[in-house]
């Protein structure tokens, strides 16, 4: 059995074939409120992605984010920052705190500036800041466009997918 390690799909290689739905409940026009997806990885591995728009105003929009593997589950509630659940094997779930999450996060960054600590949990500021520091320093910012490009593909495939109701092959 091919493993991920219990990593998002992005993490585990390309994604060769994927099925989408699509629907417009709220009757937004040209905004979908729910979508669902099904990849295939060149790896053979699987996985689902669902969104969907709660139309609650007073809920925060924020992000479930469950993985499953074998005999590993972790899941978040939170965009950015916050408490991780985590569970392998038979053992007893595990929460890791959100000051935890924090310091093992802190911990897998290479250059990151501690004086923005406190502004790790914004959403996208640290990506934003490493993609300036790389272009003010003549680096190539990592990850490189063509990661942002294979996304776009992805997307549009996920787009083609939900409007054909057919399987697309994207390897």
């Amino acid at each position: 059995m091919t493993t991920c390690h219990g990593l998002p799909p992005f993490c585990c290689g390309p994604v060769a074939r994927l099925r989408a739905w699509a629907q417009n409940r709220a009757g937004h026009p040209g905004v979908e409120d729910y979508v669902a997806v099904e990849l295939e990885l060149a790896s053979g591995l699987r996985a689902q992605l669902v969104t969907v728009w709660h139309d609650m105003i007073q809920r925060p929009s924020n992000r479930r984010l469950e993985i499953f593997c074998q005999r590993g589950f972790v899941a978040s509630d939170h965009d950015m920052l916050g408490e991780v659940l985590v569970q392998l094997g038979d053992a007893a779930e595990l929460r890791l705190a959100a000051p935890a999450v924090l310091e093992r996060f802190t911990a897998l960054l290479e250059n990151a500036n501690p004086r923005f600590r406190d502004w790790f949990g914004v959403p996208y500021l640290l990506q934003d800041l490493a993609f300036v520091e790389a272009l003010l320093a003549g680096r190539d910012p990592a990850p490189g466009l063509e990661v942002g490009v294979e996304a776009q593909r992805i997307a549009e495939a996920v787009y083609r997918a939900a409007e054909s109701g057919e399987e697309v092959d994207v390897s």
